[in-house]
């Protein structure tokens, strides 16, 4: 291959010549920067500006990562004067939150004024089970509202009281209410071990009612 591309003549082929100039811009984001802000900032879709930084996975840039994105030629002069105009709300901020006996996502989401769909994606979270004792971190300020758009937050189901009734289990009311057993336990402060007592009242959160 090398000699192929050192001596193309030899071997009857023509390699296309490459223009000599930029083919994308750097720009500095001073800082972990919601993905849908930084596009916004740059006058280009997200589409382009995922598709030029395919490491940045997630709704705001890796804090792991240099605080820069790849930006398309001709829209960095503007990525920067709207960095330079951010205040501290703009910019992805985060509060920890220690987990209590009793917590669950859609209180917590409800709590700190965001959404179940942001705290999973932030905290690696599959389904709605969180155990006490353990630590989420929760987006702050303004900068997360944006993402909506995205997709990445859920609606919120709604909260329902339902009475256990004779011969009722978790598993026949999960089944009833489209829920997992784990959630029902982590919504109502259950012991595991315990059966549920009829006229016992729970609290479950249903999507669609």
């Amino acid at each position: 291959l090398t000699q192929i591309v050192a001596y193309p003549e030899a071997f009857s082929v023509e390699i296309p010549s490459i223009a000599n100039a930029p083919a994308f811009e750097i720009g500095d984001t001073g800082g972990q920067l919601e993905m849908t802000r930084a596009a916004n900032l740059a006058g280009i879709e997200i589409d382009a500006l995922r598709t030029l930084n395919p490491g940045q996975l997630r709704w705001a840039t890796s804090p792991d990562m240099p605080p820069q994105l790849l930006l398309p030629v001709g829209t960095g002069a503007r990525f920067a004067t709207g960095i330079a105009a951010l205040t501290a709300n703009d910019r992805v901020q985060w509060q920890y939150y220690h987990i209590e006996h009793g917590d669950n996502l859609i209180g917590i989401a409800k709590k700190f004024d965001t959404q179940v769909g942001l705290l999973r994606e932030v905290n690696g979270i599959r389904g709605s089970m969180i155990r006490a004792g353990k630590t989420l971190m929760i987006p702050r300020g303004s900068a997360w509202a944006s993402s909506l758009a995205m997709g990445t937050a859920d609606k919120a189901p709604t909260a329902r009281g339902y009475q256990v009734r004779q011969g009722d289990s978790l598993y026949r009311i999960a089944g009833k209410f489209n829920v997992s057993i784990n959630d029902i336990i982590s919504w109502n402060a259950l012991q595991p071990d315990r059966y549920l007592q009829p006229g016992q009242k729970l609290t479950l959160y249903v999507s669609g009612t």
